[in-house]
């Protein structure tokens, strides 16, 4: 039983480490600057495209403008909730 055991895990390690292998494969895929291996298309961003598309602006400003609105986007969303409460009350009939 004990032999059985021990083969069963060498080979389920045996896959996992294929798995591993080929998940980091196709990680270094998506990660090469080959062109066979870029995707097409508006997906892909240079460095070029990225200043162009920003004119400028550096990513600081980006992502606290980003943050802003969010933050604006929940309080509104907080606020119709509240307001959507008070509406449900009811009032007891007389």
């Amino acid at each position: 039983m004990k032999r059985i055991r021990t083969s069963s895990l060498r080979v389920l390690n045996q896959l996992r480490a294929e798995a591993k292998k080929s998940r980091i494969l196709v990680l270094k895929q998506m990660l090469s600057k080959e062109e066979n291996h870029l995707v097409k298309g508006s997906a892909v961003s240079t460095p070029s495209n990225v200043t162009d598309t920003y004119n400028g602006e550096n990513c600081r400003t980006a992502l606290a403008e980003s943050t802003r609105i969010d933050i604006e986007l929940a309080n509104e969303q907080h606020q119709s909730a509240l307001q959507k409460s008070q509406s449900r009350t009811t009032l007891a009939n007389p």
